[in-house]
């Protein structure tokens, strides 16, 4: 899962990718704090796009818990939408289970 807008796109977008080119075969969810629709629609050719609700929420940092809500199974890993994954993160999910 990640946190994406507008400014950030270009690298939600290759956190994405990276995620896809690496056989990390997961659910990948990113949190909608700002796309375009544009931005939103090309992302959501790999991925779930979930809007949040921007009310009471002054600082993006703040919907890392947000998480929650979307009421995962299993572990949950939050990357910034500035990674770039080279491997598969495998071996941290099954740790982490």
């Amino acid at each position: 899962m990640s946190i994406g807008d507008a400014r950030y796109f270009l690298g939600t977008v290759a956190l994405v990718n990276s995620l896809v080119l690496t056989g990390n075969d997961g659910d990948i969810v990113v949190l909608d704090a700002g796309l375009t629709q544009q931005q939103a629609a090309l992302l959501a050719r790999l991925c779930r796009v979930v809007p949040v609700p921007s009310e009471g929420i002054e600082r993006r940092n703040f919907l890392k818990p947000y998480a929650h809500a979307l009421e995962p199974e299993g572990p949950v890993a939050l990357l910034d939408s500035d990674v770039i994954v080279t491997a598969s993160l495998d071996p941290f999910v099954r740790l982490a289970a």
